[in-house]
């Protein structure tokens, strides 16, 4: 049983995208059974009131594709020729595996055809006996995906990424009201499965075909670090708005790059630091606006998290320098980024870097050596004359979470962190000169939106807002790229001083 999203996708699909598509279902098939894990019922569900065969060969092979109605589900049966055993004769399933251009090619034309029938019946269609015959085309319900209102006009986002980005951005994007169009990925088996579940009508394998698509608006760089410079830059460079993932860049150079293009287009451009959006930042930086603690003197921020086991920790991408791996840029840019929000621009950086645990299992099961930290210790100066300080390990034996201190000339804030990501149910504690430590009230402003399919995903949806905001203002609301551009500048510091030893500069625009 194919699911009828499969058959709604790959109609959808260019003609040169469908036989990998169809390759990737027979693979699963063959492999799962048709109770796999590849054939999810529900969504689209297209139906087919003219029922028909298919004849199509190649060389040896000639297979039948019969497409027939059963319970309003569109039940497509891949049988050869001489074996119509489906689902227990493989032998049809293997044969697609090796033609799957074949199969794709005669799959949509004949439910393209059929689509656009006439009343009466062709000689390509031929009606099975035990199916009472009726000649209307196939009708598929109106959805939402694909059809957009004019308000959704300009709002269709393509995702590059099916890892964060199918977690956390497409979730948060359709909450906010935005049209997921496009997804895209290098590996084809990941990126149809991502678009099956989804029901992400455009799929590429290739970031430059989804810029380039007219269904696309909106482009969400959502890869390693590495692979940001690159698609940030085609993406504004044919006039569409961004949202990139952080750390912002592989280093300032390309930090810069993308800043200055998006700074000469008419786009809105956002880095993805949705840590600021949890409700305790968000207020701890209402509170020092108002004066709370007076003028900011010193923030320290210490954070164990039991992350990094050694061996057992599987060896990816983010234990390698080269791809921008490393504590630093995955968890240390978001405690940057808020430290600089709150208390000011860092002008000098005094730090070191260390890989404290660097054993990990490859995919073969063997031994081998993360390049990338899991540790740092960083001393902050900053430009109105305060001091900071940021330690981090995610090596510890223990999981002793974080805690952040504002100290100013009037008072203290103290911001609790359990986990590696900021919660929504945690508070901002403070204290005025001569009082007690203790939690503060939350405004109602800054109460968590209503979702709990995944943590991370309320912060992220106050940062699609201001994007949406920004959008509809001709503007980029921060954090925006100048903001990125800022936080590579601090991680390319501590860099350099963790390599040489001596307290850097912090670059600035």
């Amino acid at each position: 049983m194919v699911p009828p999203r499969f058959v709604s996708l790959l109609l959808k699909r260019p003609p040169s995208a469908r036989p990998q598509l169809v390759k990737d279902y027979a693979v699963r098939l063959y492999r799962d059974g048709p109770g796999g894990s590849y054939l999810p019922l529900g969504g689209i569900r297209p139906r087919l009131r003219g029922p028909f065969d298919l004849r199509a060969g190649t060389g040896s092979h000639h297979s039948r594709l019969s497409v027939a109605p059963l319970d309003g589900v569109l039940i497509l049966v891949i049988a050869n020729m001489n074996t119509c055993h489906y689902p227990h004769d493989t032998s049809a399933l293997s044969n697609v595996i090796h033609h799957p251009a074949l199969f794709a090619t005669a799959v949509t034309s004949g439910l393209q055809n059929s689509l656009h029938a006439p009343k009466n019946t062709s000689a390509s269609l031929n009606p099975r006996p035990r199916i009472p015959p009726n000649n209307d085309p196939i009708e598929y319900p109106r959805t939402n995906q694909g059809r957009l209102s004019m308000a959704a006009m300009g709002r269709r986002v393509g995702v590059i990424g099916v890892g964060f980005g199918v977690a956390v951005h497409i979730p948060a994007y359709r909450a906010e009201g935005f049209e997921i169009t496009a997804i895209c990925a290098r590996t084809p088996e990941k990126v149809n499965q991502a678009a099956m579940d989804l029901e992400i009508p455009n799929v590429f394998t290739d970031y430059h075909d989804l810029i380039a698509s007219d269904h696309v608006d909106i482009v969400a760089v959502v890869t390693p670090p590495i692979s940001h410079t690159e698609p940030t830059l085609a993406a504004i460079a044919a006039g569409k708005h961004v949202i990139c993932e952080k750390p912002f860049a592989m280093n300032i150079s390309d930090a810069k790059a993308m800043y200055d293009a998006a700074s000469k287009a008419n786009i809105t451009a956002m880095v993805a630091h949705e840590f600021r959006y949890t409700p305790q930042r968000l207020q701890a930086r209402s509170l020092l606006e108002q004066g709370y603690i007076g003028d900011p003197q010193t923030v320290y921020t210490q954070a164990n998290f039991a992350l990094n086991r050694g061996v057992s920790s599987p060896m990816t991408w983010q234990a390698r320098l080269e791809s921008g791996g490393g504590a630093l840029g995955a968890i240390g840019s978001h405690f940057l980024d808020s430290i600089r929000w709150w208390v000011g621009d860092i002008i000098e950086i005094s730090a070191s870097l260390q890989t404290l645990r660097p054993e990990r299992t490859d995919a073969s099961g063997s031994i081998t050596l993360a390049d990338a930290d899991d540790s740092f210790v960083i001393n902050m100066k900053f430009a109105n004359g305060a001091l900071g300080s940021l330690a981090y390990t995610a090596a510890s034996p223990v999981m002793l979470g974080a805690r952040t201190i504002i100290e100013g000339s009037d008072g203290v804030l103290v911001l609790p962190q359990a986990g590696v990501n900021p919660t929504s149910a945690e508070v901002v504690h403070g204290a005025k000169a001569g009082e007690e430590v203790a939690p503060l009230p939350r405004p109602a402003a800054f109460d968590p939106l209503p979702d709990d399919s995944d943590r991370r995903i309320p912060a992220f949806r106050r940062l699609v807002r201001d994007f949406d905001r920004g959008l509809k203002e001709g503007t980029s609301f921060t954090p925006n790229f100048a903001d990125g551009f800022a936080v590579q500048a601090i991680l390319d510091a501590v860099r350099e001083s963790s390599a040489t030893g001596k307290a850097v500069a912090v670059a600035s625009i």
